[in-house]
């Protein structure tokens, strides 16, 4: 579908729904939060958000020939969001649209997926949320992060190797506190599948996802946005650990990834902590996956294969702003096969350093980073290294 289409037709209902309450309709536009649209007697909202990312990428054939390898330049992502409530406040709605192409998964899937998000949730009260439809699951932290709130240009390989990403099904949520420690709950069965579900498979998938915030609440939820952008001015900490398994997959991933030669259950345990002080960030990240009651390569009738990466993953990731608009970041990923794939795949670590300039938090930010890749086969102990340098201009509301 047109991308000039899909953008031409959110506006036309944005702008049928403001004449359709325009005798009583309010509108309030906010750098941080949007546009929102709202009626005098509150039985509809309606705001609307958008983001560009403009990405520029360098690789040298490796970390001694610094000859250029791979050149990307593109719209990295083009995102139009839409949230709010429809006749009661308790009824809420979330939806998102990819507009650039490296967006829709166009590779994986050969069809470009517009709709990464269209989540209808019913929170009756401040301690439950439940939803129905497309969207995130309650997996690694890094994952769940917009990509509009990360300190990095990227999330990390371990994040690649191992989130479970997007799915359709029921969502919930549980928050409540003791004390002065909060802790949330969250689980969802879906189809396991993915958001370019055509034809489901017979399993479900099941994800559950424990946290731990013993010093309270974060700032502005700040446990879901990448580096201490408002300044933490006491100590806070979240722990959490998850568990979500994914029973007759058809892509290496689960939800994401290409297509296996045949079908796949697999679990995935995830473990993550983050630390924000006074401009100060610190995130860990542990992940495992692993095929369950099969091999987890799979072939086809040419000896081709595709394999579930059975393996374990390591990311810690620091920030720390020197000034009210510079932030100085650190990374070191590795996603590490088990002997079950060392034949197929290699062992990735990355080590990046970064700069961030905010001139309106993460809503108007320029980034850029340079990583050393280390690509080791297990077996043969055979590497190769290269340089990868990055650049990005993001701009939304």
């Amino acid at each position: 579908m047109n991308t000039r289409f899909i953008a031409a037709l959110v506006v036309a209902a944005a702008q049928y729904w403001c004449g359709a309450v325009a005798y009583s309709q309010t509108t309030i536009f906010s750098l941080k939060n949007g546009i929102m649209f709202t009626d005098a007697d509150s039985t509809a909202e309606l705001t609307l958000r958008f983001r560009v990312q403009n990405l520029a990428v360098f690789q040298t054939r490796s970390a001694s020939d610094l000859t250029l390898d791979r050149l990307q330049w593109n719209v990295r992502r083009l995102r139009i969001r839409l949230n709010g409530f429809l006749a009661d406040p308790s009824v809420q709605f979330v939806i998102q649209l990819s507009m650039s192409r490296n967006d829709m998964d166009w590779d994986n899937s050969e069809f470009p997926s517009i709709v990464r998000d269209a989540m209808v949730f019913w929170q009756p009260n401040d301690h439950w949320r439940l939803g129905f439809g497309l969207g995130k699951l309650p997996g690694n932290r890094q994952r769940v992060v917009s990509s509009g709130e990360m300190q990095m240009i990227d999330r990390s390989i371990v994040n690649a190797a191992f989130n479970v990403d997007r799915d359709f099904g029921f969502h919930i949520v549980y928050s409540n506190a003791v004390g002065g420690m909060v802790y949330n709950l969250r689980g969802a069965v879906t189809t396991g599948d993915g958001r370019n579900t055509v034809v489901p498979n017979v399993g479900f998938s099941y994800t559950g996802r424990a946290e731990l915030l013993p010093f309270g609440a974060f700032t502005r939820g700040g446990d879901y946005v990448e580096g201490d952008v408002v300044g933490e001015e006491t100590p806070k900490l979240s722990l959490a650990a998850g568990y979500s398994q994914n029973n007759n997959a058809r892509r290496t991933g689960g939800q994401i990834g290409t297509a296996l030669f045949d079908e796949r259950s697999m679990a995935t345990w995830i473990a993550d902590a983050v630390f924000k002080y006074q401009g100060f960030s610190l995130y860990g990240e542990y992940c495992s996956r692993e095929a369950l009651g099969a091999p987890p390569i799979t072939s086809d009738a040419t000896g081709a294969q595709r394999f579930v990466f059975d393996g374990v993953g390591v990311l810690v990731q620091a920030g720390y702003f020197v000034g009210k608009h510079v932030e100085l970041v650190a990374r070191y990923a590795q996603a590490t096969p088990r002997a079950s794939i060392e034949a197929l795949a290699q062992q990735d670590t990355q080590y990046t350093i970064g700069v961030n300039y905010y001139l309106n938090g993460h809503r108007v930010k320029v980034q850029a980073d340079v990583s050393l890749d280390n690509r080791m086969q297990l077996r043969t102990q055979e590497t190769t290294r290269s340089w990868i340098a990055r650049f990005q201009v993001e701009l939304g509301i």
